[in-house]
């Protein structure tokens, strides 16, 4: 793997125009920044997302956000915070809270 063009991103080897964007954006406004470079830097692209959260962000709001980006898939997942996996949302949470956001909005 290697860098291009943002210290935050990186190429895949062996697949040509596909990238990794690592950010760890916690705040509506955070998620909606990263929205927007997404699409800035991607104009064309499909951008897929995977996301986990601390379970006492606000879901809802950075879901929201991301939404702008306008991926073609996203995955809700599950990190470790702190050591441990008490802290974090469930990922079914995170699918039920990108649903309302998307009814919302």
């Amino acid at each position: 793997m290697h860098v291009t063009r943002h210290p935050q991103v990186a190429e895949m080897p062996g697949s040509p125009g596909c990238h990794v964007v690592l950010d760890a954006a916690h705040t509506a406004d955070s998620a909606a920044a990263l929205a927007s470079t997404l699409r800035a830097a991607f104009r064309e692209q499909p951008v897929a997302l995977v996301l986990a959260m601390a379970g006492d962000k606000q879901h809802r709001e950075v879901c929201e956000a991301l939404q702008r980006c306008q991926p073609c898939a996203v995955v809700f997942t599950t990190v470790p915070i702190a050591g441990s996996h008490h802290r974090a949302a469930p990922p079914g949470t995170l699918a039920a809270q990108w649903q309302a956001a998307a009814m919302l909005s």
